[in-house]
C-alpha cells in the first residue's frame, strides 16, 4: 500500500521517538522492510528545512537524506 508521510510522523520515525503513534510506527517499520511505499512531499521537505533552521526539531535535510538512505530496503 502507498502512504504519504506527515512531516512530524516522519521526523519522529527517523529520530526513533517514543512519541510516534502505534499505527504510524507499524506503517513505517513495514515500509522499511519493503512492504509499503511512503512518499515524502516537497512540502514536507520544506517544513523540515524551516523547522530545522528555527531549531524546532533536531533534524536537518542532510541528516534526513542520510537516515532515508539507511532505511531503504
Amino acid at each position: 500500500m502507498d502512504y504519504l508521510a506527515d512531516t512530524m510522523a516522519l521526523v519522529l520515525h527517523l529520530r526513533r521517538s517514543r512519541r510516534l503513534g502505534r499505527q504510524a510506527k507499524s506503517i513505517f517499520q513495514e515500509a522499511d522492510q519493503g512492504h509499503h511505499i511512503v512518499a515524502i512531499s516537497g512540502v514536507t521537505l520544506m517544513e523540515i528545512l524551516y523547522f530545522s533552521e528555527h531549531q524546532c526539531i533536531p533534524l536537518d535535510l542532510e541528516t534526513l537524506e542520510n537516515l532515508l538512505a539507511q532505511s531503504r530496503p
